[in-house]
């Protein structure tokens, strides 16, 4: 029993019979799409360009990247090969340090 007299069970099924009411959220009341889009035909043209246009410079840039990858893999594959043959001279020096050259 706690200080009000009322024991923690009763406590919890008075909260589980009256919890707190969950807040509402508004709902928006702006008119269907559709009916904007037939209304403003101008604003549909307006956005219609502005859609290809940002899409051709997005495609462009995309474009670009591919392009700078293609460079980046291609620099990679030449350093990789120069670094294979360089491992290759160096192991061919260390072995002819090793041999023995009074033979």
């Amino acid at each position: 029993m706690d200080s009000l007299g009322i024991d923690n069970n009763t406590r919890e099924i008075v909260w589980k019979i009256t919890p707190k009411p969950k807040k509402v959220t508004k709902k928006a009341t702006a008119p269907k799409t559709k009916a904007v889009i037939t209304q403003n035909p101008d604003i549909q043209a307006m956005v219609d360009s502005q859609i290809k246009n940002l899409s051709s410079i997005l495609f462009e840039k995309i474009q670009g990247l591919e392009q700078e990858i293609k460079k980046l893999r291609a620099t990679n594959v030449a350093l990789e090969n120069r670094v294979i043959t360089q491992q290759n001279i160096d192991t061919y020096t260390n072995d002819v340090v090793f041999q023995p050259w009074y033979l």
